[in-house]
């Protein structure tokens, strides 16, 4: 934490200790004084003349009226305010801006000015009496508070249920048990940003496309906090079946996946909505392609359309830039275009945007084909550097590079006209001691 921030939650402490302290003592001394008068009488009976003895029944009953009145302009107001927002107006657009910012600095006015608006307009210019003006100031008074609440809980929600959901930029999305016809992730670097990484199994996936199979009866288990890479030749549905597992294909006409994919154990449905299956579970491209915006918007962007706080955007851009190691590169260069950027450098800032999500899984679909030997070793010590905190599984027609950074490798391969997994073992296993005579011809390059 920086010492500005220090210096403001110091200061805070301390305004708030100044008004904390003489309300407590204020409170003690009226306790101390009139614990004697509280009864069931002083609570029941009406208030009397000066000098006798009465209670506060009266007070009692018009202070729930007047709560029940606010409550019954505030709720419907604030809800519909805030289903309004969240259903038709898209998060980090100005219009959603202008609304909240309003909403918010209704909210900061006292209630004590809303109070003396009403008793001057109701009861003054319009002689409505000093109930009604008392009534219609505490409205006034809790309907941006509520409003503000309700938008908070209810623009937080939406964007996790919203049916335009799945084709938001940085979105990538699968079924557990599914036929059915991108990846927006989660952050590397400190440790605070990361989830806990899961464990990734999938069970006899298969992937058509039409009435043709790129992959049948695919099955493999990625431990928690493990790499495991992809390997084998073109053709034999690798990418698909990446692509299965955030239902990337469900974007694609006529492809259909079926097989169960679980995660931490528990099987996705086809029913879970994609956005947010694919905020656990983010994918990286092979070609880099970010949005023809700064290098800071790429990663405002995702986080704007998932309904983060304009307050924690940048806070998480700058962590996920440093975890990247591209902090230090472009930190003076942050309102410049992102497609300035070299070849690897925008790798990294895809797996930035990728991690700014803070995913448990991310897939790389051969993160470093389209790179220089330089880049991919930069790239490649990024992945690395990954283990442990998120569950990864990558692609890759590299085998040097799968014997460098694997814990374990999967073979694809193609039989019958369609792809199928052969074997999938540590990697040591793999390359040293492979158990399929397809495997063992593969890693002597006498086949494939």
């Amino acid at each position: 934490m920086r010492w500005p921030d220090r210096l403001a939650g110091v200061i805070g402490a301390l305004l708030l200790l100044a008004v904390l302290v003489p309300m407590g003592l204020m409170l003690w001394s009226l306790l101390e004084q009139g614990a004697g008068v509280i009864s069931v009488d002083f609570l029941l009976d009406d208030p009397r003349q000066a000098g006798r003895a009465g209670g506060i029944a009266a007070l009692l009953v018009s202070t729930g009226w007047i709560l029940a009145v606010c409550l019954l302009v505030a709720a419907p107001m604030g809800l519909g305010c805030a289903l309004y927002l969240s259903e038709q107006v898209p998060a980090g657009t100005r219009r959603a801006q202008w609304l909240g910012g309003t909403l918010d600095m209704l909210a900061a006015v006292p209630s004590i000015v809303y109070g003396l608006f009403g008793y001057q307009f109701f009861s003054i210019s319009l002689g409505l009496g000093r109930l009604c003006a008392a009534t219609a100031g505490f409205a006034a008074g809790f309907r941006p508070c509520l409003e503000c609440a309700y938008l908070r809980s209810g623009h937080e929600c939406a964007w996790r249920h919203a049916p335009g959901s799945g084709h938001r930029p940085g979105a990538g999305g699968h079924s557990g048990h599914t036929e059915s016809a991108g990846a927006a992730l989660a952050a590397p670097g400190p440790r605070s940003l990361a989830m806990t990484s899961l464990t990734l199994e999938l069970q006899q996936v298969s992937v058509y496309y039409g009435n043709q199979a790129a992959i049948e009866q695919a099955s493999l288990s990625v431990r928690a906090g493990e790499l495991m890479a992809l390997v084998g030749p073109s053709g034999c549905g690798k990418s698909s079946l990446l692509a299965s597992i955030n239902r990337m294909t469900d974007g694609i006409p006529g492809c259909r996946v079926s097989g169960t994919v679980l995660l931490g154990g528990d099987a996705l449905s086809a029913s879970q909505d994609a956005a947010t299956l694919r905020r656990r579970i983010g994918m990286v491209f092979q070609q880099p392609n970010p949005f023809p915006l700064s290098i800071i918007d790429n990663l405002r962007f995702p986080l704007a359309e998932h309904g983060v706080p304009r307050r924690e955007r940048d806070r998480r851009a700058e962590q996920v830039l440093r975890a990247v190691g591209l902090w230090e590169e472009v930190k003076g260069r942050l309102s410049q275009s992102a497609l300035g950027l070299s070849g690897g450098q925008q790798q990294r800032l895809s797996i930035a945007q990728a991690l700014v999500m803070k995913p448990r899984v991310l897939l790389l679909d051969e993160p470093c084909s389209a790179l220089d030997p330089v880049s991919s070793k930069v790239v490649e010590e990024l992945i690395v550097s990954l283990k442990g905190r998120y569950t990864l599984l990558m692609v890759t027609h590299n085998l040097a590079q799968a014997r460098r950074i694997a814990d374990s490798v999967t073979v694809c391969w193609m039989q019958e006209g369609c792809g199928c997994v052969v074997e999938s073992n540590a990697c040591h296993l793999v390359f040293e001691h492979p158990s399929h005579p397809i495997t063992a011809a593969y890693c002597a390059g006498a086949a494939g």
